[in-house]
């Protein structure tokens, strides 16, 4: 998936997985991602998301930036926000810019704006 602008490990779940072979899969997922955190710069966080079809892992340099986190769900995309001053800040830098300062840019530092974790 190389449009997505931040490091991340997606496993596609087989549709007849069982629990076991889900946790394995997550457990795989997780040994990567921590074993490659030590060459990520800060980053000692992640994020983990599953579907019935997925599970992705995101290791992330920050919460957010400035005054503005974003969770796993908005990590992929979904933000929510408490109001339309919260709004017009996310259009400020735009959703992707975010994206790349809470998780590991592709080929990219954090910002020294960046909210650390």
């Amino acid at each position: 998936m190389t449009h997505i602008p931040y490091v991340h490990w997606l496993v596609r779940i087989p549709k007849e997985a069982t629990p076991d072979v889900v946790y394995e899969q997550y457990w795989k997922s997780l040994t990567k991602t921590k074993s490659n955190l030590p060459n990520m710069g800060n980053a000692s966080a992640y994020n983990v998301l599953f579907t019935r079809r997925w599970l992705i892992i995101i290791p992330r340099l920050a919460r957010g930036y400035k005054d503005l986190g974003i969770n796993g769900a908005g990590m992929l995309g979904v933000v929510w926000v408490k109001d339309m001053d919260e709004r017009k800040e996310w259009d400020v830098m735009g959703l992707t810019e975010h994206l790349r300062i809470a998780g590991i840019p592709n080929g990219r530092t954090a910002s020294p704006e960046a909210i650390m974790t």
